[in-house]
């Protein structure tokens, strides 16, 4: 099993990498083509395009994920996609219909007044078929074809690297650019993956299977929706409370504690799929236990990276509007790291306990919605970074506490291992004592010094993974 999970964990790390990275690459060039405010409105439109997505997929490739593993034979297997392709394809032309006829409702109340016409519609339509996509996309997991995944996923970003140079650089089309970039290139890379698995969709809609499938995800989208506001609540409130450019700065954050994905992507797109199919045996538990320790510690390292290097990362990739975000880029990544690690504590989802899930969201996003309401007046964007570090902490430990109820698991190693303490001790010192870590401007010495510290605690993990490899090899 573990080298099932490393193959195809290595591909879909290796196709996030590529996208992630294209992201960060065309970073320098959107600050300096859009205004700040420009930048934080597109923000605030990706902000929407995520919650849209949350909602109107109803869940459904989440009840794939649980039941393909089930059916043996293929002819049920086929009926179960197509039936959620439908699902998925029904509550996406709903939300087209309600995007579209309640335009001035949505442009006064949820996106900003003076949104154009134009770029409100390529809003719609972006939304509509990357809702379809990502549905597509996914069954490439829980099929088991992570090659196809990687190759899909490298087609939507070349594509959309080349639209972003032609609308955006080129003909300096600014937000909608970017915009018409990612219609296109999702549309053709759609196109692609349906292609590759047509053979799957039998054109059979069953009632039985949708029924069975909404059971299963309706109670995900509440939890899904909490997990969200847990995650976004802290831009809602800084652009509700201090404006389009803190926004904007919290955005560039953010931007780069997303790539904690990188440490979770290739471990969790591999790992659902097989815990799936034989969850209890001693194989996969013991599986999953190595799996979660691999993934603390490449979390803490990458953590530390972002922490030492934020000030010297943002002086050479953005303009100076964008340096206060050094601070919020290891709180952001933290707050990312705890919402992550769910996916290695599956006792809830294995046992069809979708409503108890979604209640432990729903109340680490209120515990974020109090704490944020509290801290922002006083703290600004750093108080509300350090609200959605609390509330992620909190949603992670109650995932754990409940999951081991269905599905026991042993975490006691993070309080044995020698490269989690020292690297949690480091973080720690960096938090009381940061002089040397925070800096308006390139500094030569202290950029040494962290390189340093980096380097030995890079060559100490590769020497313990090293020693673990040839002790079980």
């Amino acid at each position: 099993m573990i080298r099932r999970l490393l193959k195809d964990g290595t591909l879909y790390t290796i196709s996030g990498v590529v996208s992630r990275g294209i992201s960060l690459f065309l970073l320098p060039f959107y600050v300096r083509f859009l205004s700040i405010e420009e930048y934080g409105l597109l923000d605030l439109i990706l902000l929407i395009t995520n919650f849209i997505n949350l909602t109107f997929s109803l869940e459904v490739t989440q009840a794939i994920a649980r039941f393909v593993p089930s059916f043996r034979l293929q002819k049920p297997k086929v009926t179960l996609l197509t039936t959620g392709l439908g699902i998925t394809l029904l509550s996406y032309s709903g939300f087209l219909v309600f995007f579209l006829l309640l335009k001035p409702i949505v442009i006064k109340y949820i996106i900003l007044d003076d949104l154009p016409n134009l770029t409100y519609n390529l809003v719609a339509a972006h939304v509509f078929l990357n809702g379809l996509f990502l549905f597509v996309q996914n069954n490439f997991r829980w099929t088991l074809q992570s090659l196809r995944f990687a190759y899909t996923s490298l087609i939507y970003t070349i594509l959309n690297l080349v639209c972003v140079g032609v609308f955006v650089f080129y003909f300096q089309f600014g937000l909608n650019g970017i915009l018409i970039s990612g219609i296109i290139s999702t549309f053709l890379s759609l196109m692609v993956s349906f292609a590759l698995q047509k053979n799957y969709y039998s054109g059979v809609f069953s009632f039985r299977y949708a029924v069975r499938i909404l059971k299963f995800s309706m109670p995900l989208i509440l939890s899904a929706v909490a997990v969200y506001f847990s995650l976004y609540l802290d831009r809602i409130l800084i652009n509700s409370f201090l404006g389009i450019k803190e926004l904007a700065v919290f955005g560039v954050a953010f931007r780069f504690a997303a790539l904690v994905g990188l440490a979770t992507t290739g471990f969790s797109s591999a790992l659902t799929p097989l815990i799936y199919n034989d969850p209890y045996s001693t194989t996969t538990k013991d599986s999953v236990q190595i799996l979660f320790k691999h993934f603390v510690r490449a979390s803490l390292l990458f953590l530390i990276f972002l922490t030492f290097f934020s000030s010297e990362i943002l002086i050479f990739l953005t303009t100076p509007d964008y340096i206060e975000a050094n601070i919020l880029i290891p709180l952001v990544t933290s707050s990312m790291i705890f919402a992550s690690g769910y996916v290695f504590f599956p006792g809830l989802t294995l046992a069809k306990e979708t409503g108890k899930l979604a209640i432990i969201n729903v109340f680490s996003s209120l515990v974020n919605l109090i704490l944020c309401f509290i801290f922002i007046k006083k703290f600004g964007v750093i108080g509300v970074a350090f609200s959605t570090l609390i509330s992620s902490c909190v949603g992670l430990v109650l995932n754990v506490l409940y999951s081991r109820k269905y599905y026991n698991q042993s975490i006691s190693f993070l309080f044995q291992d020698s490269f989690i303490l020292i690297v949690s001790g480091l973080l720690l010192g960096v938090i009381v004592l940061n002089p040397w870590v925070f800096l308006d401007s390139f500094e030569l010495l202290p950029f040494v010094f962290k390189i340093t510290i980096f380097l030995s605690l890079f060559l100490m993990y590769i020497f313990l993974m090293q020693k673990e490899k040839s002790s079980t090899g």
